[in-house]
């Protein structure tokens, strides 16, 4: 079996045209195709671009090397890593494996140590956006902000989510007290609402610095938050 073509999916998944969903398709001569994921958010130009120079690569190659061709893809690059090129890689390392389970007629799962669950477990996010109101609440009066999140989030356990993820920092370094009180308020809203059985996690979006951050992880520590994703920058 031989690869022979090497398809890129630009997915219009949002309104905002650079920031796509994008699939790979891997195309044989036997006629099995795989497909991987590798969406990189406002990158999927940059993205495909390098999905296509390594499907030169991979070209007339047989897909059963992933290892070698994990390897050599990630040799070929001059200054190796980054995100553009790991996640081109990824996607089409995921597309290999799906043409090898389909190929021997196996999951893909059984080809690297077997199934190790028969189900996972699925937190809620997005749930808080469309109709999102203003700081002074929904209509305004006495509701708030974060009693719109609460009201929200009882509406998504109600569904039957055990767990909740939302993003209350807002703005691009949060370091002031006014949003630093806005976040606490929101999570501390959701929960009051949902209880202490519900797992709340808190996604930052990277707009704190190292000494906010650890503000804010004391001040959440008390609401028993799930985890606190991505505080800082990464570099």
């Amino acid at each position: 079996m031989k690869i022979t073509e090497v398809e890129v999916l630009r997915m219009r998944a949002h309104a905002e045209p650079k920031n796509n969903w994008l699939f790979v398709r891997i195309h044989t001569d036997s006629g099995i195709t795989g497909i991987g994921e590798g969406s990189l958010q406002y990158k999927d130009a940059a993205l495909a671009a390098e999905i296509q120079a390594f499907g030169a690569y991979l070209k007339g190659k047989d897909p059963f090397q992933i290892e070698h061709h994990w390897t050599s893809m990630h040799r070929r690059v001059t200054w190796s890593g980054g995100a553009v090129t790991i996640s081109a890689i990824s996607a089409l390392d995921l597309a290999l494996w799906d043409i090898k389970g389909k190929a021997l007629g196996v999951p893909v799962y059984e080809l690297v140590g077997g199934k190790v669950r028969d189900s996972v477990a699925l937190y809620a996010n997005g749930w808080f956006t469309g109709g999102k109101p203003s700081a002074h609440g929904p209509q305004g009066g006495n509701a708030t902000e974060a009693d719109w999140y609460g009201e929200q989030a009882k509406a998504v356990v109600a569904r039957g989510f055990r767990c909740l993820k939302v993003y209350p920092f807002n703005g691009v370094q949060v370091i002031t007290p006014d949003r630093m009180e806005r976040a606490f308020n929101i999570v501390s809203a959701i929960r009051n609402a949902v209880g202490p059985q519900i797992e709340i996690a808190v996604d930052v979006r990277r707009r704190l610095n190292i000494w906010s951050a650890r503000r804010a992880a004391q001040m959440l520590e008390p609401l028993n938050i799930a985890w606190l994703e991505e505080p800082i920058l990464y570099e």
